[in-house]
């Protein structure tokens, strides 16, 4: 007789519960990481911060929303998959890595944000996490 935890289905649920279990844990994590942000660095200093992360969240998103359809379409079309998949993940790669560093050249700067003591951690952080967010 076969165990429970080794049949397909029952692995596919537990994954799936484990899934929305991570997934419950966001709000919380977010929600302690906006309030030491926030006593940290201070109200006007948190909303640049807020800011840059939002715009570099929405280029993340327009980079995913470029691969979706043409890897689905390509991936469906192909006799192989994995050639194919292994390429898309390359240039989604090369991509993302040529968005970093235009986001880290881009990242210069202005004279209203010099002296925002949260500019070294927007520098230096968001550009980085930027391409393997997606």
């Amino acid at each position: 007789m076969q165990s429970s935890w080794t049949h397909p289905g029952r692995r596919m649920v537990d994954g799936t519960i484990r899934g929305f279990l991570a997934e419950a844990l966001l709000p919380l994590t977010g929600l302690i990481t906006a309030v030491f942000l926030t006593r940290r660095l201070g109200p006007a200093d948190y909303g640049l911060f807020t800011l840059a992360a939002v715009v570099i969240a929405w280029v993340e998103g327009g980079i995913v929303a470029a691969f979706a359809r043409p890897t689905s379409k390509f991936i469906a079309e192909a006799e192989d998959w994995r050639p194919m998949g292994a390429t898309v993940v390359q240039l989604h790669l090369a991509v993302s890595g040529c968005v970093m560093i235009l986001l880290w050249l881009l990242a210069a700067p202005s004279p209203a944000c010099a002296t925002s003591r949260c500019w070294p951690l927007i520098c230096d952080s968001l550009p980085l996490i930027s391409p393997f967010s997606a």
